[in-house]
């Protein structure tokens, strides 16, 4: 659900506003700056490595940068998608950001009194001493609000802290407050950005003041120890059932064991529905991986650990190159065009996401099922290969994988590490059908084609050329004949 919300979020965030604008400048480079006295007259389009604008843009800037800062000021809106954006100057309308951080320092002043924040990010932060006049929409996994929010705000995400004021409703969706971001600290060891994390959950300061209602889901309660006008609202989110309270008393022990009963069922009825609609339709399609999960584990664990890592570098990928496209389509300032591309592709990547989505958490998992129920059958009674026998198989393995991956603790390890083998599995069928593909394929040959021979005689029938005539030189020259005795003149 957080992949849903995110991805629609960000749809909203960078395609929302787009179609209606056209960038009467771009700015490309490596280092591209904005100086500090200079305006831009319109909607600015920036596509560098580095962005610092010290200067004036009347119109929206649009902008792709590894790193941009906005010490200026822009009369319109911002959309920009950067590792990390600093803002310290004047924001006319609403800010719109997507990437890993965005700080919005002291100083920074939104013009326009319904100005608002939407973001997409690893951590947003709004600084002590600024004051944001909108709403703030933020989906990612830390929001840091220490300075004033005017209107509600909305967070999906793990880490939830509010430090300053906040003049409207607050909804959030965090995450559990034990959880440790050990691991996700040292994932970003690597990544140049200044970052410090907050522990997941929601925290409200000792300064803090909510004057709306304060309405949140999440695994555990939050720590409240500012000023709530209103009661807050807790609705708590069960992830897996908690054994460690089974000692409470009997009424308690059967509560637990209902949790982990009825998610048991509910695992054991999504793969084994699944399964069985794939064996309908597409039977050697489903059992093709068998063989590898079989023969091959450790490679296709491997193989499918390292495909979900790489798909958290590919998704922001897709949708960068996405709003790079519509923001190139935008320069050719059709709007009908523009909105019509914005809609194809949004619903592109958002059907793509939804296959990948549910390939990698249901299929994975029901071909892993598969293959587990057949070894535990093939040992019981032979495997015929027939459609009763497969649908025993998958029954038998689903339901020794939900018994399992409902155990507290070590369920998610369980899920993890069968996910990540029947990944693994699909993705080297998919390399082995792709090489025999490439094999089968007619490769280019090139055919020599000489001239034919010119017709040939035999030594035989070969016709002699014969000498050339002598010359006698023994005769006199023409001429010669008839002078009188003793006439040579010509020696003299």
């Amino acid at each position: 659900m957080h992949l849903k919300r995110a991805v629609l979020v960000a749809v909203v965030i960078f395609l929302a506003g787009l179609g209606m604008v056209s960038a009467r400048e771009v700015l490309q480079g490596d280092q591209c700056q904005i100086e500090a006295g200079r305006t831009v007259t319109g909607n600015l389009l920036v596509l560098c490595r580095t962005l610092t604008v010290d200067g004036h843009v009347t119109g929206n800037l649009l902008g792709l940068a590894t790193n941009a800062v906005i010490n200026g000021q822009v009369d319109g809106n911002v959309y920009m998608i950067s590792g990390q954006l600093d803002v310290r100057g004047t924001v006319g309308d609403d800010l719109h950001f997507g990437g890993l951080v965005l700080r919005v320092h002291d100083g920074t002043v939104f013009s326009d009194p319904h100005a608002g924040l939407l973001s997409a990010s690893l951590s947003t932060t709004l600084s002590p001493g600024t004051e944001l006049s909108g709403s703030i929409v933020a989906v990612g996994y830390q929001l840091v609000l220490q300075g004033a929010v005017n209107d509600e705000v909305d967070f999906w995400g793990s880490s939830l802290l509010i430090a300053g004021d906040v003049n409207g409703d607050v909804t959030a969706q965090v995450g559990d407050a034990n959880a440790d971001v050990s691991q996700l600290e040292t994932l970003l060891i690597p990544v140049p950005v200044d970052l410090t994390l907050v522990r997941p959950g929601l925290q409200v300061g000792e300064n803090a003041h909510v004057t709306g209602q304060l309405t949140y889901s999440g695994p555990s309660e939050a720590e409240l120890l500012g000023q709530l006008d209103q009661p807050p609202i807790y609705n708590p989110v069960v992830v897996q059932p908690d054994f460690s309270q089974l000692n409470l008393g009997e009424e308690d022990q059967f509560r637990g064991l209902g949790l982990y009963l009825s998610q048991a069922v509910r695992e054991f009825l999504t793969l084994v529905l699944i399964g069985v609609v794939a064996l309908l339709l597409a039977p050697r399609t489903i059992q093709s991986p068998l063989r590898n999960i079989q023969v091959r584990p450790l490679p296709c664990l491997g193989v499918g650990l390292l495909a979900f890592i790489t798909s958290f570098v590919a998704v922001p990928f897709v949708v960068l190159i996405t709003v790079l496209i519509i923001v190139i389509v935008s320069l050719l300032q059709v709007n009908e065009l523009t909105l019509a591309v914005a809609a194809i592709l949004a619903v592109g990547d958002i059907g793509i996401a939804s296959i990948v989505f549910f390939i990698v958490l249901f299929v994975s998992r029901v071909i892993f099922s598969l293959a587990l129920g057949k070894l535990l059958t093939r040992v019981v009674i032979a495997d015929d290969g027939s459609l009763r026998r497969n649908i025993i198989s998958l029954a038998l393995g689903g339901l020794i994988l939900a018994l399992l991956n409902s155990i507290p603790f070590v369920g998610w390890v369980i899920n993890a590490i069968t996910l990540f083998i029947g990944l693994g599995a699909i993705l080297l069928i998919v390399q082995t059908r792709a090489e025999a593909a490439r094999e089968a394929a007619p490769s280019k040959r090139y055919i020599a084609v000489q001239a034919p021979p010119l017709p040939r005689r035999s030594d035989s029938d070969r016709m002699l050329v014969p000498p050339p005539p002598l010359i006698d030189t023994s005769s006199e020259p023409v001429g010669m004949d008839n002078l009188p005795d003793g006439f040579h003149w010509w020696d003299d």
